[in-house]
């Protein structure tokens, strides 16, 4: 009997574990939502290789201290960090982006701004430039 309580008791910590893991989890896809934000004011692209190399080198060096295997914690941290760009696609992807046309609604340019932007651009908001100038100062 003593066996079975040793067995349940290490399995409330194995339990334990996992829900910290689900809240780190989740508190590492809040801050991919904030870092998507960050990235968009600076117009900074959602992946960054040489930043993911890093990472990974990082990981496989405390990995090694703490006895893990580097292909297990590859094998997760791809799959975490490919989470994190997937939630990013998808919030970039409902943006609505703010674009610029020159000439008067209904003219010429105007309609094919529409016809270009509805075909290579989703989500976006049509702004009328009446000159140069202020296409210039827009952009």
């Amino acid at each position: 009997m003593n066996n079975k309580n040793n067995l349940i008791k290490l399995r409330k910590k194995i339990n334990k574990i996992d829900e910290s893991i689900l809240f780190l989890l989740s508190q590492r896809n809040t801050i991919s939502k904030k870092i998507i934000k960050e990235k968009m004011k600076i117009d900074y692209p959602i992946q960054d290789n040489q930043r993911e190399k890093k990472i990974y080198t990082k990981i496989i060096q405390k990995g090694k201290i703490l006895n893990l295997k580097k292909k297990f914690l590859l094998k997760i941290f791809k799959k975490i960090i490919k989470n994190s760009v997937n939630i990013q696609k998808k919030i970039l992807k409902n943006v609505k982006k703010k674009i610029s046309f020159l000439g008067p609604k209904g003219s010429y340019s105007y309609l094919a701004f529409l016809k270009y932007a509805k075909k290579k651009i989703q989500n976006f908001i049509p702004l009328h430039a009446k000159n140069l100038k202020i296409l210039l100062i827009m952009s």
